[in-house]
This record gives structure tokens, sequence and C-alpha cells, in this order.
């Protein structure tokens, strides 16, 4: 990331909302897409949920679900996060990596893990 990214990312964001003021949200979307060319030297990362929504918590009236997946993390680069499903206070991430990436991710975060719990 470049330096000062966070403050980048939200210096854009605001131009990009102020952009839409007075404006339909789908008028220029053809010109938004794809997400890629904004920033063509930046790899972007998207991400999508909350970890406060309580999806584990949601009942339809067939029972609280076992397992929740967020689906709208379905290209490269991506995660999302939501509450976890004891409801500890902890979250789940789900992540959307190459393959290649996503073996090295593993790896590494198997180690982290390893490392922490000697502690």
């Amino acid at each position: 990331m470049k330096e000062n990214g966070v403050a980048y990312v939200a210096k854009r964001l605001t131009e990009m909302i102020k952009g839409l003021e007075n404006r339909s949200v789908f008028e220029g979307a053809k010109e938004r897409l794809p997400y890629n060319d904004w920033e063509p030297d930046i790899r972007q990362v998207r991400a999508a949920g909350t970890n406060r929504f309580g999806m584990y918590g949601a009942d339809f009236g067939w029972g609280k679900p076992s397992n929740v997946e967020v689906t709208t993390i379905d290209r490269l680069d991506a995660f999302s996060i939501m509450e976890s499903k004891d409801e500890s206070g902890g979250v789940e991430l789900g992540l959307v990596l190459k393959e290649h990436e996503m073996k090295l991710f593993r790896f590494l975060f198997t180690r982290v893990k390893i490392s922490q719990s000697k502690y």
C-alpha cells in the first residue's frame, strides 16, 4: 500500500460519493466498469459483510442456520466478515484468492496459529 494509503482510499471514496449527488445511482454505470480500470496500478481488495448483522441468529421458521456463506465475494481479492457461529464475539472471515496465493495463506496462517498457541 502506498504511503498514506488509508487517506488516499478515503479521499477517493469521498470523491466517488460526491460524484453521485443529484444523479441516479445507475447513471454512468458503464463508465465505472470494469472495476479493475479504476486504478490500474493498484491491486484492489473488496470487502463484504459485517460482524453485527446476526446471520446465525436468523430463523425463517426452520431453525437457525448451521452454516452461513457470504456469496457476494465471488471475485478474486475479496473477503467477507461476519460474526462467529458461537456468538462469542469472534468473527468469521471468508477469502477469495488465486489458488497458489490461497495455499501460501493457508501455510502462513497455520504457522501463526501454531506459534501463538505456545504462549
